[in-house]
């Protein structure tokens, strides 16, 4: 009752409107309409429209639509598909990017604690572990604190 009684809902299934008797009751520009709208080409859609006033202008209105040049560049499936993979490829770039940075502030801030540790005469074994560096780039390190 929260519309009245004079409410009444229709469901269409575009998929069943050919069949005869899914369409019993409803007028044959109703049912051309929503054949129009299961349209695969806009030749269907102007077969559909043939001979009906209102439904040949929306047939020519919806022909104008795409075959509007703007309409064909907003549309233009192959000009989203290059925007699509060169975003993803700008998405993949700056991941390894940030992946490469991320890599390196963690290498020099392990050369840094490295650094620091043998300036306050850890054995370079302690540093190995602690800092997670190669024994020998310790040793080198320490070559470079000592010639400093």
């Amino acid at each position: 009752k929260m519309f009245g009684e004079d409410l009444l809902i229709y469901v269409v299934v575009l998929d069943k409107i050919k069949e005869k008797n899914y369409n019993v009751g409803t007028s044959d520009r109703m049912i051309k309409y929503y054949k129009m709208f299961n349209a695969e080409s806009l030749e269907e859609v102007k077969m559909i429209a043939k001979g009906d006033d209102v439904l040949m202008t929306i047939s020519k209105e919806l022909d104008e639509f795409l075959n509007d040049e703007e309409t064909k560049r907003l549309f233009d499936r192959d000009l989203w598909l290059k925007r699509e993979y060169h975003y993803e490829g700008e998405k993949a770039g700056m991941k390894a990017g940030k992946k490469a940075g991320m890599k390196a502030g963690i290498k020099s801030n392990q050369i840094k604690t490295a650094k620091k540790m043998l300036l306050e005469k850890f054995q370079p074994e302690m540093v190995c572990k602690i800092t997670e560096l190669p024994l020998d780039e310790i040793h080198n390190l320490q070559k470079n604190l000592k010639k400093a």
